[in-house]
């Protein structure tokens, strides 16, 4: 049957009989396996992954005339549901790469349970007062030794967002999370959770996973569909699997993709003058991580030049008013145990440009920098430098051609080679995370590709392929990465 079924017709002579001979073999193995158990006592089982591989072999013609059409750039003629078809199924694509270490890690490490990737220690859910008293809610966690990572604080303050349970003793709060005016000024995944999951507590670790994975394909269609608004290939949204802090985010349950997901959003909405789904998908972003201000305020700038000046002055306001009257509310509520911290509390991350890797390189030099896993030492030193080799083409795309987004880029670069060593090259995985942003700008940046001098264009080429070399080579998990990849 798969032999009748029609072939491509560009492929060269050669290629033809040679697809047919593996293809005849690949049947030949597939009927005997199904044989199997009736000419023998045996039964072979094959694997989802090995039988989905097999039909891809089968059916290689066809799958060859597809890619083509989903990774050709935009038609002129094609309709508004072909273009949301080709962006749909390259943002599929990268949610099913993205899934795949999520269900590697969710059957191998955590016995099913998705409240694993929250990382919870044992010590502070103990600890948690919005926790006494709950042996139903321990007994469905996967719970640590030691201090656990930051995904638990979002996973407590989803039961309570508004901050109502000790609003009159706000020194409680200080058991919740380690640092109330930081984590709770990022609510906005919290609240999103509480709100996907109706409020059912069983529903929240599972919640928050899958909150993160959406967001990836969300932002994956918002750069196909962009690409292709250029005249590009939905391909590019591939990218995305090249950002290597939405690796970690996955892993750890942390809200980095929902963060670019609706910034992203924000901005397609605003270059359709969608006005008021522009303001609140960019509050929401910034509520999620206020980082994003950057970006937006590169925008507003920007956008300040054009036609739609005062929409776009009116969203920026909307957008940070939003985030301006939650962080009133919650330096309120916080005030008498932290004084203006409530207000104004931020994390000593930044320094000198440069110093903290420098700092970094030295305790990878002693031997310090977690002796017992070699590949930490081999992030740690090539992640930065992949950061400087960013920093220099925002640099680079800025000079050549002055737009928002590119000048969020550079501003991005400089805040990435600035982040210090006690607070965030502690472990790498903090600064992939914290540095997301460089990526994700730089990829907006590269849609304008053919706009760029030829030595510019090679710029951008070689720094996607050696954030490819990074994220499935270079990184301390690259390893856990593409045994994730090709375990399905």
């Amino acid at each position: 049957m798969v032999m009748l079924l029609p072939s491509v017709p560009s492929w060269s002579g050669w290629i033809q009989p040679l697809f047919r001979t593996v293809a005849g073999v690949v049947v030949i193995l597939l009927t005997i396996i199904q044989c199997s158990q009736w000419i023998s006592s045996y039964r072979i089982v094959l694997s989802a992954g090995t039988f989905t591989r097999s039909l891809i072999v089968l059916f290689a013609p066809q799958v060859w005339a597809a890619s083509r059409w989903l990774l050709r750039g935009n038609v002129p003629s094609a309709s508004r549901w072909a273009t949301l078809g080709r962006s749909s199924l390259v943002a599929l694509l990268v949610l099913v790469a993205y899934d795949s270490i999520v269900r590697s890690r969710l059957q191998d490490d955590y016995g099913g349970s998705y409240s694993g990737f929250l990382l919870v220690s044992k010590e502070r859910f103990d600890a948690n007062p919005l926790m006494h008293d709950r042996g139903d809610i321990r007994s469905s966690l996967v719970l640590l030794d030691g201090a656990g990572y930051d995904g638990q604080f979002m996973y407590f303050a989803t039961f309570d967002p508004f901050l109502r349970a000790y609003r009159s003793t706000p020194a409680q709060y200080s058991l919740v999370v380690d640092a109330p005016p930081y984590r709770y000024g990022r609510i906005g995944f919290s609240l999103l959770t509480w709100l996907f999951s109706v409020g059912h507590w069983q529903r929240y670790p599972a919640t928050m996973v899958w909150l993160i994975l959406w967001s990836l394909f969300a932002t994956a269609l918002i750069v196909a569909v962009m690409a292709i608004d250029r005249g590009k290939s939905p391909a590019y949204a591939l990218l995305v699997l090249l950002i290597p802090g939405f690796w970690q985010s996955v892993q750890v349950g942390l809200p980095e993709p929902v963060a670019a997901a609706t910034f992203l959003g924000g901005l397609f909405c605003c270059a359709r003058h969608k006005w008021v789904g522009g303001a609140a998908l960019f509050a929401l972003s910034l509520l999620v991580r206020e980082t994003g201000i950057v970006a937006l305020g590169c925008v507003v700038v920007a956008g300040m030049r054009s036609e739609h000046r005062r929409e776009v002055f009116r969203v920026g306001v909307i957008a940070v008013g939003l985030l301006l009257i939650w962080r009133l509310y919650l330096g309120w509520i916080l005030f008498p145990v932290w004084g203006l911290q409530g207000f104004l509390f931020r994390p000593d991350d930044l320094g000198w440009p440069f110093a903290g890797f420098l700092d970094l390189w030295r305790v990878i030099a002693r031997g310090q920098y977690y002796p017992w896993m070699p590949e930490m030492a081999r992030a740690g030193i090539v992640y930065p430098l992949l950061l400087i080799f960013g920093l220099a083409l925002a640099v680079t795309l800025a000079v050549v051609s002055r737009t928002a987004v590119n000048l969020a880029a550079l501003l991005y670069g400089v805040i990435a080679v600035s982040l210090s060593l006690p607070m965030i090259w502690a472990h790498v995985r903090n600064g992939q995370r914290g540095t997301y942003e460089l990526f994700v700008v730089l990829l907006l940046s590269s849609l304008s590709i053919d706009t760029y001098p030829p030595i510019v264009r090679r710029g951008v080429v070689v720094f996607w392929c050696c954030a490819a070399i990074y994220v499935f080579a270079g990184a301390f998990d690259a390893a856990d990465i593409r045994s994730g990849l090709t375990s399905r």
